[in-house]
């Protein structure tokens, strides 16, 4: 059996996003049928995710504890082949703290 169309099946369900939204539509039904308790603690539950992942920096301070694990090399190999930068434009704060160039995702 081929895992790959499972997998793009079972994503729908296991997005964070979708989760979301999924709470929010369940949230709407329980309004809908009357039931104020259970669609306030899901209206509530929607509301605190979404606060966290929009405005507490959860990726960042994941991201920080990840990039502070593996110590920066010493000094370069002398001869060097390419360098491969998979990043968007330096962050001039992270780069005076670290003394090294901190490159930032793309998305921002």
């Amino acid at each position: 059996m081929d895992f790959f169309p499972l997998s793009k099946a079972l994503a729908v369900f296991t997005d964070p996003l979708n989760v979301l939204a999924f709470v929010l539509l369940a949230a709407l039904v329980l309004l809908w049928r009357g039931r104020w308790t259970g669609a306030r603690r899901l209206l509530a539950f929607a509301v605190a995710a979404l606060f966290a992942v929009t405005v507490v920096p959860i990726g960042d301070l994941l991201l920080f504890s990840l990039e502070q694990r593996f110590p920066a090399p010493a000094s370069l190999p002398d001869k060097v082949d390419g360098i491969i930068v998979l990043g968007g434009a330096q962050n001039p704060r992270l780069t005076a703290a670290y003394g090294q160039p901190a490159l930032t995702g793309a998305h921002r």
